[in-house]
Parts: structure tokens; C-alpha cells; sequence
């Protein structure tokens, strides 16, 4: 197995690049992608740089470069909830776009036009992640609506 993690900043991914093992770096497109292992599991850590956009080249190099059988996204998500700290883990159930607004041509708020106005992710892997954090010594909790 191989997981794809993505973050904008080098401030996102330094704390992982620096406990994987042997990293191979790519550059590309604005880019970098480090390969290794990571608690000897096989990583591929991007770095694609901030915003929509640098995600999706980031996220497309990512996938064609290293074929990950899941991807995990770090980072600050822009810092949407006060009460949330650096460091806080959140599991998505389902997510959105918060920057979008067509509701004028009868969609929902945050609804791209021929796209469901939400987005969900692979339940086992929801699933995976909920088990593993209650295994941990994280303190779990579960929200909506962020």
C-alpha cells in the first residue's frame, strides 16, 4: 500500500518529510513530491503550494507520478474554526465548496453546476481513520458543520 499526503506549505509536510525514510524528491510543475517510508509504510508526501489550483496540478502530478491507493490531505484548511488548534485531526464525512455561490441558476450554496453539492469520501477509509484514532491517545471527538 502507498498514501498519497498533500500539503500547501513545507510548514505542513516538515514534520513528516523529516521522519521519512530515505526520500526521493521530484520536482515538477511548482511542486515536490518526496517518495520514502514512513513507519514502514511506502509514502509519497507532496508539497504543491497554496490555493485551488496549485492543489489539483499538485494532487494530478501526485497520482500519475506515484499511483497512491489513498490520499490524505494536511494542512490548516484555512483555519475555519476557532476552536480548532494546530495539530487538531478531523475526519471528513463529507465535504464542500465554501467559496462558490451559483444558487442564482438553482443550485445549492457552495454547488458546482452537473456536481452533487457535497462530496463524500471512501467510508472504509472513514471508517480506518476512526478506529486508529481511538486507538491512539487522542482525545475523539465527533462535529458537523465546520
Amino acid at each position: 500500500m502507498k498514501i498519497g499526503i498533500i500539503g500547501a506549505m513545507a510548514q505542513e509536510i516538515e514534520i513528516l518529510r523529516q521522519v521519512m525514510v530515505e526520500p526521493k524528491v521530484t520536482e515538477l510543475a511548482g511542486c515536490k513530491i518526496f517518495e520514502g517510508k514512513i513507519n514502514n509504510t511506502r509514502v509519497a508526501l507532496l508539497q504543491s503550494g497554496i490555493g485551488k489550483v496549485a492543489a489539483a496540478i499538485g494532487t494530478t502530478l501526485l497520482i500519475q507520478l506515484t499511483q497512491p491507493d489513498m490520499i490524505i490531505n494536511t494542512g490548516s484548511a484555512g483555519g475555519l474554526d476557532p476552536d480548532l488548534n494546530v495539530g487538531d485531526i478531523l475526519i471528513s464525512t463529507e465535504v464542500r465548496y465554501h467559496d462558490v455561490d451559483v444558487t442564482a441558476f438553482g443550485y445549492e450554496i457552495g454547488q458546482l453546476p452537473a456536481n452533487p453539492p457535497t462530496f463524500s469520501p471512501n467510508e472504509q477509509l472513514v471508517e480506518l481513520a476512526q478506529k486508529e484514532a481511538k486507538k491512539s491517545r487522542l482525545q475523539c471527538g465527533f462535529r458537523l458543520n465546520l
